[in-house]
């Protein structure tokens, strides 16, 4: 009648709260018990892990850092474009209304496009789509642009988050030659 009862209570069945449950057939059960005290103690544990125990879990790895291959995909707006024309190391603010507005675009399948928001009379087209790559340390990012002199372009990233990277040029060739340009970009 016991065994009936608890099965029949499943938890909570007719209103009744597993507490009802545990209190109307364990009790009875373990009281009656002709075991000693140390195995209705022990048959108590068991039964108290058999509930808590189900619901642990480990629980998920974490999962890893993206790399900036994955950082740099997306839509990216030019706010600022420095250079230093006779490479000193002092960087100066481009402050014309159509400098530092660019939109740079990456894209997974490792194609690339910067055009201009607002025109400016300059040697290079306004429209340019190339290829990417992040070379070596995951700090050389590698534009190749077609007809742009068969040269790519090599760029340090010096910061990269989820809306913020910093780009300077570098020479992979001469390495000791500082940077002429720098960018910020933000989404």
């Amino acid at each position: 009648m016991q065994t009936a009862n608890f099965l029949a209570c499943g938890g909570q069945i007719s209103g009744r709260p597993l507490r009802y449950c545990l209190s109307h057939f364990l009790k009875p059960l373990l009281m009656n018990c002709p075991l000693p005290f140390a195995h209705r103690f022990f048959f108590c544990v068991l039964f108290g892990l058999a509930l808590v125990l189900p619901g642990c879990k480990k629980d998920d790895p974490p999962s890893p850092a993206p790399t900036n291959s994955e950082k740099i995909l997306g839509t990216w707006i030019e706010k600022e474009l420095w250079t230093d024309d006779d490479r000193d190391g002092t960087f100066v603010l481009h402050s014309e209304p159509c400098d530092g507005d660019a939109i740079w675009t990456f894209n997974a399948n490792q194609t690339q496009r910067i055009r201009d928001a607002t025109p400016c009379d300059v040697p290079f087209p306004i429209d340019l789509i190339s290829t990417w790559k992040i070379i070596g340390d995951s700090t050389h990012l590698q534009l190749i642009i077609p007809g742009l002199e068969d040269e790519p372009v090599d760029l340090r990233i010096d910061a990269l988050s989820d809306t913020e990277m910093i780009l300077h040029t570098i020479w992979p060739s001469n390495p000791s030659l500082p940077a002429e340009d720098k960018m910020v970009l933000r989404r």
